[in-house]
């Protein structure tokens, strides 16, 4: 981090836009009339978009955190100093704090996507906090190393492996928030020290060369400030000053240790360790990947999770047949994340290792991060070893999912932050959500209405826009007061899950959108009218935006809310599990081709009879050379009964160009356990086909 020189605002700031949306945000703020309605910062998008322009510049096109380099504005992004929108510290939550400093000049930092998906709405301070426009800032002792405020050189200083060292108890804090030791960082700047040394060797070898001179000049004088990670190689250059005397004659620097005023000697990290009682860790959790060995049904398997969005957290859909092992990842990723030693006994562990294997092991690796959670369970002891760190919300769901007017229950309310028993025991029902609704609403009104705009955002659309509110001990919707217990089941099975997570999420106080953590559900879409299961995974996004969902659906109308990338088919060749992600973009289907395509494996979306003979043919034709003679028939036959039931193709040049296609689709996707490219399977498909063409004498075009 370098100090950022405080520049005047840009005459956008003045606009009419700018303008009007200080007055729409004041209006909403000063009203006294909205207890279950949010501010949707209806401009932000387009002022932000305009304002990173300027910023770009003034941070000389790098974050203002970490100084990695951003290549143009569309890739950075503006962090709040002090969030806007609502703000996270260790124990608390403040809904309306700074709003007043959205459009700020001194309080927008241009940012990478990393830092500020770390630093979230969290800012940590000492002391009082201000609550009120009125205020003076420089009352609150904030704990964030501030660019524009503060000498960053005061807080920090690195070791020759790139590593980022605390001098003060702000660096740490602000180190351990904005995750500035994150593995990328540490590989780039180390890079960028490697070039240095090698700069001066080359100086040492060959004498004097201008070019290198004049850079190693411009990074000890900060002339260049658009230099990535330049407060690190300053620190580089100025030690190998202190250890290279030639160099410093080299720059014309020969009197720089006495030249106080030009040089501040670089101080060691503090040796005490700061005390992490009080110092406030991010609970943003990215999975990179995780690897399954030995679990259940599950013999080798890893799994590579899409980089999250700024704004949009990945989901992961786990789709194939039943048999295949969804559940049982759903389970790995549970216990191999935290461990609950209350609810996963000596039989559970046992249960949970693969037949005739004495240990299972499940690796989880955080993205950016040295971290990888490790969990071994042991079949001779019964005992689970388990190392490495997370520190967020764990929350699954099994496929039952029963609500407490469904199962008799006497187990006591479960909100902890690691919470997954519905997910091996189903028949555990959910908490009692209308309890807890009516005790929130009794001890904490604000909290009641900031949880009701969240419900209102899961209501079918005709009851989205009215208020929440409890009478009589039921919870009633709006004025026309109807009842949540009066709510179709499917509507209600939804929305209890929904506010059963909101319950896990509240020791926090934060609002819904702001939370980070992991949730599983088996089965999403069980009891849901077709309709809401094309609504659900986007009205779950839109509600919990920060919330990373893993779930598993045999229901093609819950694809519609996924995403290219997002979708991991299983399939069991061989007894052995293998997974295909080169699959189409959901949203470019229809919601018949969905289910004919990859995503649930049918060939035929009217025949069963059809659709295993499709399946044998299938299976003959990846055996290419290993075919019998039997075999050989046997294809024959099927070919017969699939020719007369119009499957392949209304003439002998379709048949012709079906045949070579299914053979390759075999050969290459239905029962190849090797991963494949789309594209390069196009391209061979179109191959194949003018070979064939060619053969027979026919031009290709024919």
């Amino acid at each position: 981090m370098i100090k950022i020189e405080k520049q005047s605002a840009p005459d956008f700031l003045h606009s009419s836009i700018v303008v009007l949306a200080i007055e729409k945000m004041a209006e909403f703020f000063a009203s006294k009339n909205r207890s279950q309605k949010r501010y949707d910062w209806p401009f932000n998008r387009d002022i932000d978009k305009e304002l990173k322009k300027s910023l770009h510049d003034v941070f000389h096109g790098k974050c203002g955190y970490c100084e990695t380099n951003i290549k143009s504005p569309e890739f950075g992004t503006i962090d709040r100093y002090r969030p806007n929108n609502g703000v996270r510290d260790k124990n608390e939550f403040h809904q309306d704090l700074y709003w007043w400093l959205s459009f700020e000049w001194n309080n927008l930092i241009y940012s990478c996507k990393e830092c500020n998906q770390y630093k979230g709405n969290y800012f940590p301070i000492k002391g009082r906090r201000i609550l009120n426009e009125k205020d003076d800032l420089a009352n609150e002792n904030r704990m964030l190393v501030n660019p524009y405020e503060d000498n960053p050189s005061d807080h920090f200083s690195y070791d020759d492996s790139g590593n980022i060292h605390a001098i003060t108890e702000e660096g740490y804090q602000t180190i351990e928030l904005l995750r500035l030791d994150r593995t990328d960082l540490l590989k780039k700047r180390k890079f960028e020290r490697d070039k240095i040394i090698e700069i001066i060797e080359e100086i040492s070898q060959k004498g004097f060369n201008s070019v290198r001179v004049n850079h190693l000049k411009s990074i000890y004088n900060e002339e260049n400030k658009s230099i990535q990670f330049l407060a690190f190689k300053r620190w580089v250059l100025i030690n190998e000053l202190d250890s290279n005397p030639f160099l410093g004659q080299s720059l014309g620097l020969e009197d720089y240790k006495l030249d106080k005023s030009r040089v501040k000697k670089v101080r060691n990290p503090a040796k005490e360790k700061f005390s992490k009682k009080d110092i406030l860790v991010s609970d943003y959790f990215p999975i990179e990947y995780i690897h399954i060995k030995n679990f259940k049904s599950i013999d080798d398997l890893r799994i590579d999770f899409k980089e999250d969005e700024l704004n949009k957290k990945s989901w992961l859909f786990l789709l194939g047949e039943n048999g295949v092992g969804k559940s049982s990842i759903l389970q790995a990723i549970a216990v191999g994340l935290k461990l609950d030693r209350k609810l996963i006994n000596v039989d559970i562990i046992r249960s949970l290792i693969k037949k005739r294997k004495q240990t299972s092991e499940i690796t989880i690796k955080e993205r950016n991060s040295e971290n990888i959670v490790h969990t071994k369970l042991v079949r001779k002891t019964g005992t689970v070893e388990q190392s490495g760190n997370f520190n967020s919300y764990i929350i699954g769901y099994g496929s039952l999912r029963l609500s407490v007017d469904e199962i008799k229950n006497t187990s006591k309310e479960d909100t902890s932050k690691v919470s997954y028993a519905n997910l091996f025991k189903p028949t555990k029902a959910l908490n009692d959500v209308s309890e807890w609704l009516r005790f929130i609403n009794e001890n904490n009104i604000d909290f009641f209405n900031r949880i009701a705009i969240s419900i209102k955002q899961l209501l079918p659309h005709d009851k989205s826009d009215t208020n929440l509110s409890i009478k009589n001990g039921e919870i009633v919707l709006g004025a026309s007061e109807t009842l949540f217990s009066e709510l179709s089941d499917g509507y209600k099975s939804t929305i209890t899950l929904a506010i059963d997570i909101m319950m896990k999420l509240s020791d926090a106080q934060s609002d819904m959108d702001k939370m980070s953590g992991i949730v599983l559900i088996d089965e999403l879409g069980n009891q849901l009218h077709p309709r809401w299961q094309m609504r659900i995974v986007g009205q779950l996004r839109e509600v919990f935006p920060n919330i990373n969902f893993i779930i598993s659906t045999h229901h093609p109308l819950c694809l519609r809310g996924a995403e290219r990338k997002e979708i991991l088919l299983l399939r069991n060749l061989d007894d052995k599990v293998v997974t295909n992600t080169e699959l189409p973009d959901p949203s470019s289907l229809r919601v018949d081709q969905i289910l004919a395509s990859e995503f649930f494996g049918l060939s035929s979306l009217v025949d069963p009879e059809i659709e295993a003979k499709f399946n044998r043919y299938y299976q003959l034709l990846a055996k290419n050379d290993d075919i019998t003679q039997i075999e050989r028939s046997e294809v024959n036959q099927l070919k017969d009964f699939l020719r007369n039931k119009k499957q392949l193709g209304a003439s002998l040049r379709e048949e012709l160009m079906y045949t070579v296609i299914d053979k390759l689709l075999a050969e290459k996707v239905v029962f190849n356990k090797n991963t494949f490219d789309r594209e390069n399977l196009k391209e061979e498909a179109v191959q194949r086909v003018k070979d064939v063409w060619r053969n027979l004498n026919l031009d290709a075009n024919d």
